[in-house]
């Protein structure tokens, strides 16, 4: 990393960190179904899974653990 840092002083690059959560919203979400057109849709690493159906067709939920025919 000290490599990089003096490089970047060097060219008088100022670094910035930015944090970004990785998490899509519940309209991101949605517009991607709905491009996708999916048979079922799986909530996976979700907050609220059980609310899924509330903003999704063709949810099929499962239990963490629990197997899934492909």
């Amino acid at each position: 990393m000290k490599p990089f840092l003096e490089w970047l002083d060097r060219h008088g690059i100022v670094m910035e960190t930015v944090h970004t959560s990785g998490h899509a919203s519940p309209a991101d979400l949605q517009r991607f179904a709905k491009a996708i057109n999916p048979k079922r849709l799986v909530p996976i690493h979700s907050f609220v899974p059980e609310r899924f159906a509330e903003l999704f067709d063709n949810v099929e939920r499962k239990r963490d653990g629990e197997w899934r025919e492909v």
